[in-house]
């Protein structure tokens, strides 16, 4: 009995798999202004520590899931922040550096 309620309990929390492969198609900056360009970025384990990072950029940001297990947050020492959110086939990249960008694609699990 208590097996099938967590067995249950599991099926109805969402769960983010990493580690993900990202490719983002489109770019918008503040200014409303968008166009195409292929970008990409990872969310993976790079350390024995399990610790996760989002690699974008050239950079390599320590990363956190979101309790709710929409998406991922990132901050570097160099003031970058970004958000990354995958809700099906959709992906969406905000970063904030002197400027907010945001970047529109998809992400799948790597290895599949």
């Amino acid at each position: 009995m208590i097996r099938t309620a967590f067995a249950l309990l599991l099926l109805a929390t969402p769960a983010m798999a990493e580690p993900w492969d990202c490719t983002f198609t489109t770019t918008c900056l503040a200014s409303l202004d968008c166009f195409d360009q292929d970008n990409s970025a990872r969310v993976i384990a790079a350390d024995h520590a399990g610790d996760l990072f989002l690699e974008w950029d050239g950079m390599q940001l320590r990363a956190e899931a979101l309790s709710d297990g929409a998406g991922y947050v990132a901050v570097s020492p160099r003031d970058t922040h970004a958000l990354l959110t995958i809700t099906g086939n959709l992906a969406i990249l905000t970063t904030h550096t002197a400027a907010a960008m945001t970047f529109f694609g998809s992400c799948e699990v790597l290895g599949n």
